[in-house]
């Protein structure tokens, strides 16, 4: 008897382990796809697409748990509520209610319909509303995690308790083997979850520093190439105008050599400025070297291109810049305006255009606009 009971003991605990490994698999495989495509692990912000992904991921998960689970009729023995728990206390209802149906319906479909599969299911949703509930409290994240796995711990307790029929084994191999099992696959997943997170901000913090000039925090040149091929593909396919202006700044150089890099650098961080209170929310300002910037107008007709560039022009024509000593200059730019002309044209005819134009508006005496469509 005491050789069968170890038997018992040893074969649960493998199962509890199988189980967490599992568990702890899946849950970084599914959070490093949802980095991959560039969404943040359990986001309660997500699309309800998103959710709708993540409450069948973690509903699969426990699916997949419950395949491995410790069989001790009229019981199934397994750590399925630790996914609704955690898409509970990371996600959205629907995510949660999702997961929580999958595992429903085959625990009832593939296992015996009975009162104790009843009271497992019914315990699933449940624990999610208690969890839901604690949500709406002022407790810390840490503090709602620790009472939702407690209470969903406490609750299967009492339904193996009440629906195993030996005892002893209860109380000598499932209720220790079980508890531990619990605590430590929900910590080492919350900690897992908390941990891609975290890489997902830190990779989203590296992606838009890679795209962002570090002087004048514009776009730089890479971000530009993506908006201004993205920008094109949509006018045409819309059927909407799209202008382009590049901007140069006159005699930048004479600037550098006059009042040194320092006093450049602080001219062009301030020329960001005036173009980003010149222009539109919805237009894309660059840098895209050196003294050349862009904006990339979407729906804008050339008149009011045209019209945006001459208002740059002036503002920075009147703006007094402020180097590092204090001391103020006045600078000008050029500016060269294009248009996107019918469904034909590419993105490097529209930026030769604009380029064109730019060029005249240096060989004119610069401080000047110039179209070119």
């Amino acid at each position: 008897m005491r050789k069968e009971g170890r038997k018992l003991g040893l074969t649960f605990l493998s199962s509890l382990f199988v189980n967490m490994s599992i568990m702890i698999s899946m849950i970084f495989l599914a959070g490093s796809a949802a980095i991959v495509r560039r969404h943040k692990p359990f986001d309660v912000h997500a699309s309800k697409l998103s959710q709708v992904i993540t409450g069948g991921v973690a509903g699969g998960i426990g699916v997949l748990l419950m395949v491995y689970s410790v069989q001790m009729p009229p019981i199934i023995i397994d750590l399925r509520q630790i996914p609704v728990v955690l898409t509970a206390l990371w996600g959205r209802p629907l995510s949660a209610i999702i997961a929580a149906s999958i595992i429903t319906i085959y625990r009832l479909t593939m296992y015996s319909f009975n009162e104790a599969s009843i009271w497992a299911c019914a315990g699933l949703f449940i624990i999610l509303t208690f969890t839901f509930l604690l949500r709406k409290t002022k407790l810390s994240m840490l503090q709602i995690g620790l009472f939702a796995n407690l209470f969903g711990v406490l609750y299967i307790s009492a339904h193996m308790y009440y629906f195993v029929a030996d005892h002893s084994i209860y109380w000598s191999v499932i209720m220790p083997g079980y508890w531990i099992a619990s605590w430590s696959a929900f910590l080492i997943a919350g900690v897992l979850i908390l941990f891609l997170r975290r890489v997902y901000t830190s990779f989203s913090h590296l992606e838009e520093t890679a795209s962002i000039d570090f002087l004048t925090g514009l776009h730089n040149a890479r971000s530009f190439d993506k908006v201004i091929n993205a920008s094109v593909h949509k006018a045409q396919e819309q059927n909407e105008p799209l202008a382009l202006l590049l901007i140069d700044i006159d005699f930048f150089k004479r600037t550098n050599d006059t009042y040194g890099h320092p006093a450049g650098d602080a001219v062009l961080a301030q020329l960001g400025q005036v173009l980003a209170e010149t222009c539109r929310a919805v237009d894309t300002i660059s840098r895209n070297g050196g003294e050349e910037f862009s904006v990339i107008l979407p729906g804008c007709a050339l008149e009011d291109a045209t019209q945006t560039a001459e208002r740059i022009r002036k503002a920075v024509e009147e703006r007094a810049f402020v180097l590092p000593d204090n001391s103020q200059i006045n600078i000008t730019v050029s500016v060269g305006v294009s248009l996107l002309a019918g469904t034909g044209m590419t993105t490097e005819q529209l930026i030769k255009q604009a380029d064109d134009a730019l060029y005249h508006a240096k060989k004119s005496g610069r401080n000047q606009v110039q179209v070119m469509a």
